[in-house]
């Protein structure tokens, strides 16, 4: 049985708190970019927020999919190490996207549609594309 903190920084591992960050700094300098300065703070908030939730999402169901080759090469990661379980990763993947899609729906409709395919698109890629790998024309 795993305590509660191993549960929180299982959980932080799992969303890549890192990456889920700067996704949302990242939104917020691109407001700042393209206000010309300060953007109002429910700007600033809902848009970090979505980056956050959306980013965290991905890299969540990121780990489910790779479960297999983690559990060879990562067998530290939460998966396979079992510090989370399947229905864990895919309660926190739910609450991450459904609060990702309400911030971004704070935002406004053509936020949320953007939001929406482009979460779709890291899903799939997660999903299925990942094993194509990228490809790179000479």
């Amino acid at each position: 049985m795993f305590s509660s903190g191993t549960k929180i920084r299982a959980c932080a591992d799992l969303i890549r708190l890192d990456l889920a960050l700067g996704a949302g700094f990242f939104m917020v300098a691109g407001e700042i970019f393209a206000i010309g300065g300060l953007p109002p703070l429910n700007l600033v908030l809902f848009g970090f927020l979505t980056l956050f939730f959306i980013s965290g999402s991905a890299n969540i169901s990121n780990d489910y999919f790779d479960r297999d080759v983690d559990r060879i090469n990562l067998p530290t990661r939460p998966l396979p190490s079992g510090r989370i379980t399947v229905p864990e990763l895919w309660i926190l993947f739910f609450l991450f996207t459904a609060a990702g899609f309400i911030t971004a729906a704070l935002l406004g409709p053509l936020v949320l549609a953007l939001v929406i395919v482009f979460w779709g698109i890291a899903l799939l890629y997660n999903i299925k594309f990942k094993e194509y790998g990228l490809v790179v024309s000479h």
